[in-house]
């Protein structure tokens, strides 16, 4: 007799919007959609997730960091 595997916490769940109602938040989702979209720059992509995640989930970004990302870009 074979043993069972249990699949049931295979798929790793993102999410795909915020679950906040705040439109601010709303419209920067907005415009980082397109701009993932429309440009290959990772730095929108890690934006737009950043976006999604819980408050207590997101990591901190410095100004300093993101200066230095912007001028390489």
């Amino acid at each position: 007799m074979g043993v069972d595997i249990r699949h049931n916490k295979d798929r790793k769940v993102r999410r795909k919007e915020p679950k906040s109602q705040d439109i601010y938040l709303r419209l920067l989702v907005k415009l980082y959609r397109f701009l993932a979209r429309r440009t290959n720059a990772t730095f929108n992509k890690v934006v737009l997730r950043r976006l999604f995640m819980s408050r207590t989930n997101r990591p901190p970004l410095s100004l300093s960091r993101l200066v230095r990302i912007e001028s390489a870009v």
